[in-house]
């Protein structure tokens, strides 16, 4: 069909029919994300402005499925780079020309994986990175629990751990100061938070370390940190993983859930996840009840922290869904921070990078100050963190 030009702009009438196509095309996909909060949530319109946010924001499924493009999710993992997501996809190597750096994990007979001993490195696109000698991405903690401390064992993933992010700037650090700021004035026990987040870190893992490892110190209080990928499609690829290389499965719950799902080592990925997709709620809350089981044996507390990247909460709660009723029912303490960063009218101010939506040190501020003003407005989330009304 002919462009009447008698209504357009003399400039943009002098273009061919195809280049006037094109430029009013990216005219108006640029003026989507203006346009989509004013679009209703249901119908086509509905759809349209979910599509809009989700481009806008932290779309684990196509930003991880375009970085699995030449390897394996966790194979990547074992890289040499702290993002090893980008490293091991050509075409993103070429573009973000990472250098070789040290290997920041070692092998983990159920984990896959886990953090390598005293690294220090500076990485392009990521920054400082460093862990302990027990191999944490945090600072030196001892094995014994020192006396008029309050320790609180952190497990999550790369939203915890820091990504992109200075170790003193780190939310757990910083939700560590700011407690131990006002015990200097109002007495009580100091805080001490151990972060044994893992980057890609999925509930499964999550649960191995709170189990396996965290006891070994003793702590007061065990805090998990769930983000979207407790609740993505691919909340499952590890179990597909110690499936498919016939490794030990380790939980009698995994194991039963893997014999009723059906999945074998010669399924694909995609396939044993679908068989797995029913039984994420299951999973999941076994985990709660688990880590709950550990906390009680050892005499500590036990809490939940909902934790967002920087993007609209709106969308995050969708991914959520059902989760957020099932940890409700569970009678576990659940601190929602998935709302830090909605008041925030530029998020790309707020990420490592405007492609990457990991908070940075701005984003990781807001989710320090989130938490404490909700633990400390919430008598009983106060209490199992403090340990006293």
């Amino acid at each position: 069909m002919a462009t009447n030009t008698s209504t357009l702009p003399a400039w943009l009438a002098r273009w061919g029919s195809d280049a006037r196509t094109s430029i009013l095309t990216l005219a108006v996909l640029a003026g989507l994300p203006l346009l989509s909060p004013a679009l209703p949530d249901g119908g086509p319109a509905g759809v349209l402005r979910f599509a809009v946010e989700e481009g806008r924001g932290r779309n684990p499924l196509w930003w991880i499925d375009l970085r699995q493009a030449n390897t394996g999710y966790y194979e990547s993992l074992m890289s040499d780079s702290s993002d090893p997501l980008v490293k091991s996809n050509a075409l993103l190597s070429r573009a973000w020309a990472l250098p070789d750096s040290p290997h920041f994990f070692r092998p983990h007979p159920y984990r896959i994986y886990t953090g390598e001993p005293n690294i220090r490195a500076a990485v392009t696109g990521e920054g400082p990175v460093s862990t302990n000698s027990q191999g944490l991405f945090d600072v030196e903690h001892t094995l014994a629990h020192p006396a008029g401390v309050r320790r609180v064992a952190v497990f999550g993933d790369s939203l915890t751990r820091g990504w992109g992010v200075d170790l003193p700037s780190v939310y757990p650090r910083l939700i560590e100061q700011e407690l131990n700021r006002g015990r200097a004035s109002g007495g009580g026990e100091r805080f001490e938070f151990i972060n044994f987040s893992q980057s890609a870190y999925l509930a499964t893992q999550l649960l191995d370390v709170a189990l396996a490892s965290a006891p070994a110190y003793s702590p007061d209080v065990y805090m998990l940190v769930l983000s979207e990928l407790a609740v993505s499609p691919k909340w499952s690829n590890h179990i597909a993983k110690l499936v498919s290389e016939r490794r030990d499965l380790k939980y009698p719950f995994l194991k039963q859930i893997v014999s009723e799902s059906g999945v074998t080592p010669k399924d694909s990925l995609d396939e044993a996840n679908r068989k797995l997709a029913p039984y994420r709620l299951r999973v999941l809350r076994t985990i709660v009840e688990q880590i709950k089981a550990q906390a009680d044996r050892n005499h500590a507390e036990f809490m939940i922290v909902l934790i967002s990247a920087a993007e609209e909460s709106r969308l995050v709660r969708l991914r959520f869904g059902d989760t957020l009723t099932m940890l409700d029912k569970t009678g576990v303490p659940v601190v929602d921070l998935l709302d830090t960063f909605d008041k925030v009218k530029d998020i790309e101010s707020v990420r490592s990078h405007w492609y990457d939506a990991h908070p940075n040190a701005q984003g990781h501020k807001m989710l320090a100050d989130n938490f404490v003003q909700k633990v400390r407005s919430w008598p009983r989330a106060w209490h199992t963190l403090a340990g006293q009304p």
